[in-house]
C-alpha cells in the first residue's frame, strides 16, 4: 500500500516536471530575444518578386499574388527560438525594439547563417532608435504572429453623440392608447409591426424625440 502511494507520487512529480517543461519550451521558442541585422532586398523597387530577390522561400511562394507578397516587409530567419527552415518559410514575426518600444511584423522568406535575423532595410528602419545603423544592428524581442488576424470588432450599431440638449414631450401615449397617429409624430407613416412590443414598455413617460421631427 504504502509502495503504491510512493510511486503515485513520483508520477505525479514527474509529470508536472515534463509538462511545465514543455510549458517553458512553447513560451521559448515563441516569444525571446535575438539579434536583427538589416538585409538590402529591394522589396518593392523589385516588384516584390521573390526570385529578383533571390531568397530561399522564393520557389514555395514566388507564385502567390503581390498583395500577399507585399503585405508585410521580408525577412530571412535564423533564430535559436522558433520555426526552422524550410518550414518557416511564409510564417510571420512581430519584432519589437525594447529601447523605443517600436515594432514591425515581418515575412520569413529567407534563411542566414546566423543565429539572428535580417530584416529588409526598411523594417529594420522603423525599429531603429538610432543606434542600430550605427551599430551594425539591433538587440530585439520577437514573437510568432497571426499573418491573417481577424479584423477588429465593428463599432457598436447606431450613431452616438455627446454633450446634446434633449428636450421634453407630451405625447400622451396612455390617453392615445400608443398611437402614433393619434399623437401626431412624424413617424406614424413608417410600418411598424408591434409597436406595443418596443413602445409601451418604456419606464417613465414617453419622451424620446425619436417619434418626432423638431422644426
Amino acid at each position: 500500500m504504502g509502495i503504491s502511494v510512493v510511486n503515485i507520487i513520483i508520477s505525479i512529480v514527474l509529470l508536472g516536471s515534463v509538462v511545465g517543461s514543455k510549458a517553458r519550451a512553447t513560451t521559448t521558442a515563441y516569444l525571446t530575444q535575438g539579434t536583427a541585422y538589416w538585409i538590402n532586398y529591394h522589396a518593392d523597387q523589385n516588384g516584390w518578386d521573390m526570385d529578383k530577390a533571390h531568397v530561399a522561400c522564393a520557389s514555395k511562394f514566388s507564385h502567390m499574388p503581390i498583395e500577399w507578397r507585399s503585405k508585410y516587409y521580408w525577412t530571412a530567419f535564423c533564430g535559436l527560438n522558433g520555426p526552422s527552415y524550410p518550414s518557416s518559410c511564409g510564417q510571420c514575426l512581430k519584432v519589437t525594439n525594447p529601447k523605443n518600444d517600436a515594432s514591425v511584423v515581418v515575412r520569413i522568406v529567407d534563411q542566414c547563417g546566423l543565429a539572428s535575423m535580417g530584416l529588409d532595410e526598411p523594417a529594420f528602419d522603423m525599429i531603429d532608435d538610432g543606434s542600430g545603423k550605427h551599430a551594425g544592428h539591433l538587440t530585439v524581442n520577437y514573437e510568432l504572429v497571426d499573418c491573417d488576424p481577424p479584423p477588429p470588432p465593428p463599432p457598436p450599431a447606431g450613431p452616438g453623440e455627446t454633450d446634446v440638449i434633449a428636450y421634453w414631450s407630451d405625447y400622451g401615449p396612455l390617453k392615445n392608447n400608443w398611437s402614433y397617429s393619434a399623437a401626431h409624430v412624424a413617424c406614424k407613416d413608417y410600418t411598424v409591426t408591434n409597436p406595443w412590443s418596443g413602445v409601451k414598455d418604456m419606464d417613465g413617460p414617453v419622451s424620446v424625440e425619436m417619434f418626432s421631427v423638431l422644426n
